[in-house]
């Protein structure tokens, strides 16, 4: 009788001796990755509604220019196809996991049976070669960890990577250098995981030898306590116990030690990645070299990192906005202009009662029509929303006043505490 077990060479030779096991569930299987396909599919139009939106509606008018006369229905129809497109994609995504999870579990099962079956039939002497508790190890313990990864394989790891190869994709479509930036930290990321694969392998063989000899230990000590408690033997079984336990420890905690060194690896190769996004995409932004819709897509995406990374508790908004006046082509208008201009914002601030020390005002003619900048105080007590609410308020009624103005930038600031004897510079009029 043959006592060998050969161990596969490569991924090939593994996927060759798992075929026997992989035929009986190649049906639900293959559904199963069809509709993982499908999923990640549909999960890449997701954005594509709130870009057209963006672009289409909320663009012109954030340009000074009017509200499409259809636009209240464009957005009905946008938060429609969006509503459609996620409840597409959790029916499928549904499906997907719970074909693809059932089907490793399946796969699993017939590994267990035959690994029982093949362990009854090899001869005394590989019994008698090793230890209860190590065979029983096998059975168990390898082919639940086998099991888990087929599952894991199979239901996150192949729709996560087609997730990938999609993102990249559309960000190489929507912009080849952007994409070349956003990539830049793959080759360091793969060699970060090769190595740490290479290692964690290592660490995993000594923590399982460990693991079966503290089961083997355990199942010959109790299986015999009638001989150990007859003898006395409970101090000698006490330290042999200990012994492999503390050998089992110390190759856990190896491996516990390089997974959590690899996680900051990950972590900070990953940051490189995002802050080169980052810089990117608001630079490009900034330059007219983007859309706003598609920098919407890039910001969405780069939101759902960050909650992903801190939990669904945290909120998380991003605010694209353009260089400031200082840097915009044009040339600054003429005194009198900026004096009207800076009468209305001052009145109307007046008007409100929240808003005060209107000041700084800088006006630019550009190509895109008026470029207002002005700064203005307000009460530090007052929430954000308040304060954004007047602030809108207060630059609709200057682009009512002054239809040319095509954006207006306020740096809202705190009212400064009044210093005794310092004259209140007079910002209304």
């Amino acid at each position: 009788m043959n006592d060998h077990v050969h161990a596969p060479r490569s991924t090939a030779d593994t996927v060759r001796r798992l075929r026997p096991f992989i035929r009986p569930v190649r049906g639900s299987l293959a559904l199963g990755l069809v509709l993982a396909l499908v999923e990640v599919g549909v999960g890449l139009l997701q954005p594509w509604p709130l870009q057209w939106v963006v672009d289409n509606v909320l663009a012109p008018t954030r340009r000074g220019g009017a509200v499409p006369a259809d636009g209240e229905r464009l957005v009905m129809i946008a938060a429609g196809a969006y509503l459609a497109i996620v409840l597409v994609s959790a029916l499928v995504d549904y499906w997907s996991t719970r074909l693809l999870s059932s089907s490793g579990l399946r796969l699993g099962n017939g590994l267990r049976l035959a690994v029982f079956d093949h362990m009854q039939r090899l001869s005394l002497r590989y019994h008698g070669r090793h230890s209860m508790g190590d065979l029983s190890t096998r059975v168990t313990g390898d082919v639940d960890r086998t099991q888990d990864m087929l599952v894991q394989v199979l239901a996150v790891l192949l729709p996560n990577a087609v997730l990938i190869a999609g993102m990249a994709t559309v960000v190489i479509v929507i912009d080849p250098w952007f994409a070349m930036l956003a990539l830049s930290a793959t080759p360091l990321l793969a060699f970060a995981t090769w190595r740490a694969t290479v290692e964690l392998k290592t660490s995993s063989r000594r923590a399982r030898k460990a693991e079966g000899q503290v089961a083997a230990a355990a199942t010959e000590n109790l299986g015999a306590i009638e001989v150990v408690q007859a003898f006395s033997l409970e101090n000698v079984q006490q330290e042999r116990f200990s012994d492999f336990s503390g050998t089992s420890l110390a190759a856990n905690l190896e491996t516990v030690r390089l997974q959590a060194r690899f996680s900051p690896i990950v972590d900070l190769t990953s940051a490189i990645s995002v802050a080169l996004v980052l810089w990117m995409g608001a630079y490009s932004v900034l330059n007219g070299r983007m859309s706003l819709g598609a920098a919407h897509t890039i910001a969405s995406r780069f939101e759902a990192a960050i909650r992903d990374e801190f939990g669904p508790d945290a909120e998380v908004e991003t605010h694209i906005e353009p260089l400031v006046v200082a840097s915009l082509a044009g040339r600054d208008v003429d005194d009198g202009k900026a004096a009207e201009i800076t009468a209305s914002l001052r009145t109307h601030a007046a008007t409100g009662g929240v808003i005060t020390d209107v000041h700084s005002v800088r006006v630019r003619e550009t190509g895109h029509g008026l470029v207002v900048n002005y700064h203005c105080r307000v009460d530090p007590s007052l929430d954000v929303t308040r304060v954004h609410e007047c602030v809108d308020m207060l630059e609709h009624l200057a682009r009512a006043d002054f239809p040319a103005i095509g954006r207006i930038v306020s740096h809202t600031e705190p009212t400064r505490p009044a210093i005794p004897g310092e004259a209140v510079p007079a910002t209304q009029s």
